[in-house]
């Protein structure tokens, strides 16, 4: 009976958690379409043709198999190796599942999960996964860092570029903090301890050896790039006055502000921070929130038509794998 009443507490506090984020993402929502005129925002939709929305696929497309590379090689570093289709359709079907589902992170567990279908040990996938996200994060800190010498340089007020730097820099502690913290928790018996030092192990092999380092971050780096590319190019195709520097200075900020745990899967949050830091480049709110809401939509869609892609692969396939003991 306890046990029932404990999984029945948890059942209910995950749907109150995925409540209050439904919540959160259609409250700031509701509050951005309040701020902006309608009909502004519907005529600077009607501007996008059919040339901008194709290369805008294409850089999502870019985002896509940079992402899976990025995954494939951080696996393989740790001592797993899957064939790169079948690896690609993993990544593709837990990508697709994070952006379908209300709850972003279920779209990491299924890529485990998935990772576990095809024979890598379920360990070793979550701990891929995990140094996924963070060379993720990373690479956006150090994105806000380069940024801001253009924002204070009078792109953004001095506190808005000061709190900018403040958070890149926090950041790059965190992530450094994190894979420094094996060394203290070695030896420690309790799992928790036991499983923060396998990861923080793995992150500092493979974001601080150069012979690791350089391909994670600099696949990392061009993930970014690519969803930066993808804004700038949806603003192009408007019509709306944002210069490829102004995109590659600001849309981080937004990617970084986006991957908090707030909403779902980024929506609100994502439109927020697109009509307040876009702005500074001179863009309207009507323009940005259009920019906003089209690129999540792109997003959206190239997930879903990606994911039915993979899982028709992986129906017409058999689980492969090809191990590689010894990791870094």
């Amino acid at each position: 009976m306890g046990e029932m009443r404990s999984s029945a507490g948890r059942i209910w506090r995950r749907r109150a958690w995925h409540g209050a984020r439904w919540g959160v993402s259609v409250g700031l929502v509701a509050y951005v379409l309040s701020k902006i005129d309608l009909r502004a925002a519907w005529s600077v939709a009607g501007r996008l043709g059919g040339a901008a929305a194709a290369l805008t696929v294409l850089a999502l497309a870019a985002k896509l198999a940079s992402g899976a590379t990025r995954w494939l090689f951080i696996l393989s570093a740790l001592g797993e190796r899957l064939p790169w289709r079948r690896g690609v359709a993993v990544f593709l079907l837990g990508n697709a599942v994070g952006q379908a589902l209300p709850a972003s992170v279920g779209g990491d567990a299924a890529r485990v999960w998935l990772a576990r279908e095809e024979g890598i040990d379920l360990r070793v996938a979550a701990r891929s996964v995990a140094i996924d996200l963070l060379a993720g994060f990373a690479s956006l800190c150090l994105m806000m860092l380069a940024a801001t010498p253009s924002l204070y340089r009078g792109l953004a007020p001095r506190e808005v570029a000061g709190t900018v730097l403040a958070v890149a820099l926090l950041g790059v502690a965190v992530v450094a903090a994190l894979c420094a913290a094996g060394r203290f928790v070695r030896g420690a018996t309790a799992r928790p301890l036991r499983a923060l030092e396998t990861v923080a192990n793995d992150g500092r092999a493979l974001l601080f050896d150069p012979r690791n380092a350089a391909p994670t971050l600099g696949l990392s780096l061009l993930f970014q790039s690519t969803q930066v590319a993808a804004v700038y190019t949806l603003a192009r195709g408007l019509h709306v006055p944002l210069g490829l520097h102004d995109a590659f200075v600001l849309v981080p900020v937004v990617l970084a502000a986006a991957t908090l745990p707030l909403g779902m899967g980024g929506w609100g949050v994502r439109e927020l921070g697109m009509v307040s830091v876009l702005g500074l480049a001179g863009l309207s709110a009507e323009s940005a929130a259009v920019i906003a809401v089209l690129f999540g939509l792109f997003n959206l869609a190239l997930a879903l038509l990606g994911g039915a892609g993979a899982w028709a692969l992986r129906r017409g396939g058999t689980p492969g794998r090809a191990p590689v003991r010894g990791a870094p």
